[in-house]
């Protein structure tokens, strides 16, 4: 666990008000996600996570903690030949958090020579470790016959396949620490659609209806029914980066709009 924030601190952020910084996570993201991920080994070495579910509103770094875990599953996780995934449900949605890890690579001076970039196939190359990410294309039958060590599902509220997750997720079968990482926003019809599926069972298993040890569920959100939408520690509750990253200012101000039009409420 030590080793790998220590990895991640060396990280240079390229875009946004930190760009040139190295990435310093916030409390939330070490204790809710980094910790339970790559802290928690079983009695033959192996994670305890095979899956994570992450329910997070936008502007709370969702890309850049899905491109720092798939670096560290591509190279630094001990594992050669890794084989890590993204996927969504366009390839550029999914190539986001490829980009942003690519854009990582490029100014951080400890990684400089480790990797090669190939924008033309959507790849990341570990030659060290014969290791690579590559962003999928639309379409579960591109899935078939890969051999998954990681997986990144981006936006699942938006992904209509419903046999996407299964067949991601028994494609990493055979790997000792395969993790299927899913990172989403809200969306529409949570009782038929793909994502309110998986969110009512992340729900379940938060709550201890259902049982299931291997998989790591971080929700952040808001009770609609009982929370003042406009109280700042309903904000809060929903938005765990909100007064670092996110300014409560920009949080005010959304708000101040939503006051007179009810879709932006």
């Amino acid at each position: 666990m030590i080793r790998v924030l220590g990895i991640i601190g060396s990280f240079v952020l390229a875009k946004g008000e930190t760009a040139g910084e190295t990435i310093k996570l916030m409390d939330w993201q070490i204790n809710e996600i980094i910790g339970p991920l790559f802290g928690w080994r079983r009695a033959d070495g192996g994670f305890r996570y095979d899956s994570a579910f992450i329910f997070i509103p936008k502007k709370n770094t969702k890309t850049t903690m899905c491109a720092i875990i798939g670096l560290i599953l591509l190279a630094f996780n001990g594992e050669a030949g890794a084989e890590i995934y993204s996927c969504a449900r366009k390839r550029g949605q999914a190539a986001l958090v490829w980009e942003t890890a690519c854009q990582i690579i490029r100014k951080t001076p400890e990684l400089e020579g480790q990797f090669l970039i190939v924008p033309s196939s959507w790849t990341i190359h570990h030659p060290a470790t014969e290791s690579k990410w590559v962003v999928l294309p639309k379409g579960t039958l591109s899935y078939e016959g890969i051999d998954a060590s990681g997986v990144i599902v981006d936006e699942l509220h938006v992904i209509d396949d419903a046999q996407i997750l299964p067949t991601l997720k028994h494609s990493g079968a055979a790997r000792l620490n395969p993790l299927q990482l899913i990172i989403t926003t809200a969306g529409e019809d949570p009782e038929k659609s793909v994502w309110g599926v998986e969110y009512k069972l992340a729900k379940q298993i938060q709550r201890g209806e259902v049982v299931n040890d291997q998989k790591l569920v971080v929700i952040y959100e808001a009770d609609i029914e009982t929370q003042d939408p406009g109280d700042p520690a309903t904000w809060a509750a929903a938005n765990p980066s909100l007064g670092t990253i996110f300014r409560v200012e920009e949080m005010q101000s959304m708000w101040a709009e939503a006051q007179g039009d009810p879709q932006k409420r």
